[in-house]
């Protein structure tokens, strides 16, 4: 049988049109309402933080980042943030006594900013978020740690307070010629510290009669370091006698500032501070290495100075 085929049509059913990309991200945003609101509210709670904070090992040290790549700064919580500052603090004594290079505000800024990112390490893990945690941080606890630092500096300069006087044989009774105690100090502190002497650090001759001297032996020098170092519970942060360089240096510098004070032969005060004395610091650190630390003879009574002065026998 010849004749025309009937055709029928199908219907197919075409693919949907793929939306904007802004409707995927609201459709993203629902289907994540949609799963957050059936979830717990204590797990919701930590999927709202974890996606935007760090996550916390049961250590509660800090390990990685948030989600989308996003990284926010730690938080230290009360009892850790105690325990970072209790040791920032007895880093920098540690340092101010064992080490200080009389700082600059610049290094005083490192120095405190080397003792914070060392004292979050043991809490936060990754360096990253450790220099996150200190840039956000330093300049709310800045003040009180070098408050530290100058505090213990300032010891140096107030215990030369009538030693200086005393020790050098200054000319300071009411029974003296105004102008001749004038000419005398003048006189006593141009030969001590004149032309950045260094005279004023030789100890006197032995009780033996020798004509020796050993530097850094003068009695207001080591009086200085015993009051300022070796008290009040400061002598435990000193362990080597290498830190013995900083410490007379710094004693020595102390009692330069307080010798020019009497440099007209009158009393005026000179503030004990980087700019004024830094070259005075630096020269007596070279003169210790080079003029005791190099010489046997001279290092073996600078080891039996240090342990005289950490026992407290002076």
């Amino acid at each position: 049988m010849t004749g025309i085929q009937k055709s029928s049509t199908q219907w197919y059913q075409l693919p949907p049109i793929r939306p904007l990309r802004e409707s995927l991200a609201a459709d993203s945003e629902n289907t994540l309402n949609a799963a957050t609101s059936s979830t717990p509210q204590s797990i919701t709670s930590t999927l709202q933080s974890s996606a935007s904070t760090v996550a916390v090992a049961h250590t509660g040290r800090w390990q990685g980042e948030g989600c989308l790549g996003t990284t926010i700064v730690p938080v230290i919580d009360k009892v850790c943030m105690k325990i970072v500052v209790k040791d920032v603090k007895e880093s920098i004594i540690t340092e101010t006594l064992n080490t200080c290079r009389l700082h600059d505000s610049s290094s005083h800024l490192s120095v405190v900013t080397t003792a914070l990112s060392d004292a979050c390490s043991s809490i936060i893990v990754q360096d990253h978020l450790i220099k996150l945690w200190v840039g956000k941080n330093i300049s709310a606890l800045y003040k009180n740690i070098i408050t530290l630092m100058s505090t213990i500096l300032n010891r140096f300069k107030e215990c030369t307070q009538d030693l200086v006087e005393n020790l050098y044989e200054l000319q300071l009774t009411i029974w003296t010629y105004p102008l001749v105690q004038v000419n005398h100090n003048k006189s006593t502190v141009d030969f001590l510290t004149g032309n950045n002497s260094i005279n004023y650090i030789f100890g006197g001759l032995l009780e033996d009669g020798r004509e020796v001297h050993y530097p850094s032996e003068h009695k207001a020098v080591i009086q200085i370091t015993s009051r300022a170092c070796f008290c009040d519970g400061y002598n435990k942060f000193i362990h080597l006698d290498m830190s013995l360089n900083n410490i007379m240096a710094m004693s020595a510098t102390a009692a330069c500032c307080s010798l020019l004070e009497f440099a007209t032969g009158i009393f005026k005060q000179i503030n004990f501070t980087y700019a004024s004395f830094h070259t005075m610091y630096m020269k007596l650190m070279k003169f210790i290495h080079e003029n005791i630390r190099s010489c046997p003879t001279m290092l073996a009574r600078w080891n039996t100075l240090f342990q005289l002065l950490h026992t407290g026998a002076r």
